[in-house]
């Protein structure tokens, strides 16, 4: 459909644009053979413009209908509904089996392979060795310092060192944090939606690496913190605190002190929801401690992290859940930036569906 709306335009342009070269070489021979250079130039540029624009939302809009429109809905509806029964079944089999909690939080991937490690830790070569933990926490202590000290918005509303490393969180900034939603909907989002280069850009199908959403039960998680298995709730942060104690009152850069943190497996957190973003995306917060692993690679991690993979068959229908729940861009991000990058999006959508409906 894309190939032959591109040859129908590139002609249709064409032929316009001829029309007026052979008025130009009746008129003034001598300016033909330029007159025809630029067309052609010209023919070239807008036919490169179209193929960009139709090919860059193409797979936001695979569930339009075609010649096998039909069929291929039926199977993508048939492959989100069995994604979804494999969540529920996910969600309940890590309630059941720990037997803590009957809450579960979400997290979306755009591809399986993405690693659940923080965005302080990634990138480096050999997380265990000593030097690299050093530098590790030199560079954390640095970047919080900085962050705190550069938050204007934040000074005299929020005296706590903790929302400050959530909003560092949010804003980007590396921290050793991993962001969670109790929402299955913002979880579903995420995996489909980039947001490392402009926000929110569908992110392009790969059978070989598809989106996921993990499930993560923070209580269960919680029970192995320090071996206190009578640990059944999310942790304050504050109680972390410099000997990793629950009962403390620590604050974030008492922890940062050290020449480590005082805790060593990932701790599922509550966070105060300070920032209107947080409350959006209804957030929730797991951070690591010193063992700089993913929290999919900690031993015994089944008993409180399940993964479950979003079928590309199945990513349209997702997708039209999406609209159906009003999840878009503006509703979870609703900065100036965010803003624009969402009517930048519209003003793209509404130009193509005229170039469409003019075209034929």
């Amino acid at each position: 459909m894309r190939a032959r709306l591109v040859r129908a335009l590139r002609a249709r342009f064409a032929l316009s644009v001829c029309l007026r070269i052979r008025c130009v070489g009746i008129k003034n021979p001598s300016r033909k053979p330029g007159a025809r250079r630029a067309a052609e130039s010209r023919i070239t540029s807008f036919s490169n413009r179209c193929e960009g624009m139709l090919r860059k939302p193409c797979h936001a809009r695979a569930g339009a209908k075609g010649s096998t429109g039909s069929s291929s809905d039926a199977l993508g509806r048939s492959e989100w509904y069995s994604f979804l029964d494999e969540v529920n079944r996910a969600a309940d089999g890590l309630i059941k089996a720990s037997g803590a909690g009957r809450d579960v939080w979400f997290r979306g991937h755009t591809c399986k392979s993405y690693p659940l490690l923080p965005t302080l830790l990634r990138g480096y070569f050999d997380l265990g060795s000593e030097r690299t933990r050093a530098h590790i926490h030199r560079q954390e202590h640095r970047l919080y310092r900085e962050f705190a000290a550069r938050i204007r918005e934040f000074h005299g509303l929020v005296n706590e060192d903790w929302d400050n490393l959530f909003a560092m969180q949010h804003c980007g900034a590396p921290t050793r944090l991993l962001e969670w939603s109790e929402s299955l909907a913002i979880g579903i989002y995420f995996a489909l939606h980039r947001f490392d280069g402009s926000p929110g850009v569908p992110s392009p199908p790969d059978p070989q690496d598809p989106p996921c959403v993990w499930i993560l039960n923070p209580y269960a998680l919680n029970a192995r913190f320090d071996g206190a298995a009578s640990v059944r709730t999310v942790v304050d942060p504050k109680e972390l605190g410099t000997e990793g104690q629950r009962g403390s009152n620590g604050r974030y850069r008492d922890v940062l002190r050290g020449p480590n943190v005082s805790w060593q497996e990932p701790v599922a957190v509550h966070p105060l929801h300070r920032t209107t973003r947080m409350q959006l995306h209804r957030s929730w917060f797991t951070i690591h401690g010193d063992l700089h692993v993913g929290l999919d690679e900690v031993e015994g991690h089944d008993s409180f992290l399940a993964r479950v993979d979003l079928p590309h068959a199945a990513e349209s229908a997702a997708r039209e859940y999406l609209r159906d729940c009003g999840l878009d861009l503006l509703s979870l991000y609703r900065d100036l930036p965010h803003i624009g990058a969402h009517l930048n999006r519209c003003n793209v959508s509404e130009k193509l569906q005229f170039m469409k409906a003019t075209a034929v």
